[in-house]
């Protein structure tokens, strides 16, 4: 736990001591009492001090920054090692005398919401343990020991624990979810069960260690039903790519992402690679599961993300490609924060990827344009030999991996320009575009369907990035200079046409707009 994230955690500390016990008799139990009254006295002047030095952080000059985040520091260590003393002396106070004392009871309760909310699971489900043990327990307490017992996969306790809450009050929107979700995410847990039971056996997946600035990780990863996935990764591994980037995006309860270059969440290797999250046998979300971030189908790359608990709502959209088998414990530590936010902590960092073991092949990554141009070389016999329709589905199946590939939709796009159906070529032509921007051929192209729809300027520009990416292609100066007419630009045009007519002096066409554009330079 990052000492940003207890300012929260004061706000509720207060509203939940302001019952103060007085008069308590001199008993074992009244000096654990007083002992926990004196640390949390303690606690709460760090806790003040703590959230000025934030406050003065977020306020302060770029060149006092340093300063401040130092004294915060320092801070933030001494409360961090004084909280579990307070807890510890909370605890025995409460088990000398259950309930006895609100400021002792209300105190535990706070800090099993707050050990919940920093994805500290086994510490809050003991506590919550402890005050259903010793009740009566409020709903907020079952609430808890419930979240927290379904993010360690034990779902029929989840159920039975949020079961018993909604019987003494409403329970909230998380738990609420939760419940629903638990008796599937029980199945799918068995299953997957089954399957590390004989990866265990096996004892043959490949690992990796990540050093981090919060302690060490390893994970296995599921090279048996992500083998693409797990190619790219260790790839990058290998290649020190991983080496010094952030967790820039950590949300409580959810998910710590990391592998951006720019560490903003927009960066990534120069390509992208297929998702293996369609087929059959796809791993699911669960508690330390290793998954790709990716824009949309087929767009992952070098991001990738660690889920806190089970993720229903990721099943079947994201690669799950691996999953932790050491340091999970690590993961609560973790900076809670989103990209570009101005933190008095810096974002914790991978120092060091590590490939400790793996199989005896090569490891590289495989992309979508790679696979694409696959089921390019796969439906051109077909498109050559006649049978265009049937050379259409393979190319649409290489277009559903990479949307983008630049020969797929110049073929849609050519096709239906011939049906006439020119604002659909044109979405097509754009598309390929955006995978081939250098593509003279496509701006052509483009800009002739742009014609038809009258799109003149439009096409204008098109042509004009047609000649900008090949200054030898005729069509594209005939057209640029026939859009140049248009507008009245008569000496431009006949430059455009002049130029057309060197690079394709036999062209009938080209000489056409050749005598257009002088005829109309003569006149003027």
């Amino acid at each position: 736990m990052r000492g940003w994230y207890w300012a929260p955690w004061f706000i509720l500390l207060g509203s939940a001591t302001l019952v103060a016990q007085t008069g308590a008799p001199a008993t074992a139990s009244a000096d654990a009492t007083a002992e926990f009254r004196r640390l949390l006295a303690e606690f709460k002047l760090a806790g003040a001090r703590l959230s000025e030095w934030s406050r003065r952080f977020a306020t302060s000059r770029e060149e006092d920054r340093e300063r401040y985040r130092s004294r915060h520091n320092t801070l933030k260590q001494q409360a961090e090692e004084l909280f579990p003393k307070l807890v510890a002396a909370a605890e025995a106070a409460y088990r000398a005398k259950p309930n006895q004392d609100q400021e002792v009871t209300a105190f535990l309760r706070a800090t099993t919401s707050f050990l919940l909310s920093q994805d500290r699971y086994e510490e809050a489900s003991r506590l919550a343990g402890l005050l259903i043990e010793l009740g009566p327990p409020d709903t907020k307490v079952y609430e808890t020991a419930g979240v927290a017992a379904f993010a360690m996969h034990d779902f029929d306790a989840a159920v039975r624990l949020l079961q018993r809450g909604e019987e003494t009050g409403d329970l909230g929107f998380v738990s609420q979810r939760t419940l629903t979700d638990a008796p599937a995410c029980r199945d799918l847990w068995k299953a997957e069960q089954e399957i590390r039971s004989r990866e265990a056996a096996a004892d043959d997946l490949p690992r990796v260690l990540f050093r981090t600035t919060q302690g060490d990780i390893i994970v296995e990863l599921f090279e048996n039903e992500a083998p693409g996935t797990v190619g790219n990764f260790i790839n990058l591994v290998e290649k020190q790519f991983y080496n010094g980037l952030t967790f820039h995006r950590v949300v409580g309860g959810y998910l710590a992402q990391t592998g951006c270059p720019k560490g903003d969440g927009t960066g990534g290797p120069d390509y992208r690679i297929p998702s293996e999250c369609y087929s059959a046998n796809h791993r699911n979300h669960f508690r330390g599961s290793l998954s790709m971030a990716n824009e949309g189908p087929h767009q992952g790359g070098s991001q990738f993300f660690i889920t806190f608990r089970p993720t229903m709502n990721l099943n079947g959209k994201h690669t799950v490609f691996g999953r932790v088998i050491e340091g999970i414990e690590v993961l609560a530590k973790l900076d809670r924060r989103e990209p570009n936010r101005a933190d008095i902590a810096p974002a914790d960092q991978i120092l060091e990827a590590t490939v400790l073991r793996k199989r005896a092949h090569p490891y590289q990554p495989q992309t979508t344009k790679e696979l694409a141009d696959a089921k390019w070389r796969e439906g051109h016999p077909l498109e050559e030999a006649g049978k265009v329709d049937e050379a259409a589905k393979v190319y649409q199946q290489g277009l559903e991996i990479d949307p983008d590939h630049f020969a797929l939709n110049f073929f849609f796009g050519r096709r239906l320009t011939d049906e006439k159906k020119f604002a659909e070529a044109i979405e097509y032509f754009s598309r390929g575009l955006r995978g081939e921007p250098n593509n003279a051929l496509g701006h052509f192209a483009l800009g002739v369907a742009q014609i038809q729809l009258e799109r003149y300027d439009d096409a204008e520009a098109s042509f004009r990035e047609s000649i900008r990416h090949n200054p030898n292609f005729a069509p594209a100066y005939n057209n640029l200079s026939l859009m140049l007419l248009r507008k009245r630009k008569f000496d431009e045009a006949l430059d455009n046409a002049e130029r057309a007519a060197h690079l394709n002096p036999k062209d009938p066409t080209t000489q056409k707009v050749l005598e257009q554009a002088r005829k109309y330079a003569t006149k003027r």
